[in-house]
């Protein structure tokens, strides 16, 4: 269902302008010029980041990683971000391990590890299970 989601791009306009001055303070630092005969619709400014369970490395995009996490639950999500009038999410594509740099590898392996914790550790789950093992 998140592959099919992430190919219709109607689904995923985000408010860009609703979030926090950080996140947008930190595109327009990093966005890098672009060519406009390059670009038919007039953008300015391209930022391109990754995000990996919903985490991300820069900590002013935190909000928009776990959004779009919460969304599109996909391991490493692509997405590219552009400025026109104002910064808009001009596409999001699933990424596999084997396409990232020794450094990303770190941080995906970090932020698996926070994941399977989060998700399958729980305290309360593994008291229940020391319980039940008990009472056999």
């Amino acid at each position: 269902m998140t592959l099919n989601d992430l190919s219709r791009k109607g689904l995923f306009s985000l408010e860009l302008e609703e979030l926090d001055s950080s996140v947008l303070e930190w595109l327009e630092a990093s966005g890098s010029a672009i060519d406009p005969s390059k670009d038919e619709r007039h953008a300015t400014h391209e930022v391109r980041i990754r995000t990996y369970f919903g985490q991300v490395e820069h900590p002013e995009l935190k909000p928009v990683a776990r959004a779009l996490f919460e969304r599109f639950p996909c391991p490493i999500l692509e997405v590219v971000f552009k400025r026109r009038k104002g910064w808009q999410i001009e596409s999001m594509k699933p990424a596999a391990p084997a396409d990232l740099e020794e450094r990303e590898q770190d941080v995906f392996a970090a932020a698996l590890d926070r994941f399977s914790s989060m998700v399958w550790r729980k305290p309360g789950l593994v008291a229940v299970t020391a319980l039940i093992w008990r009472c056999w």
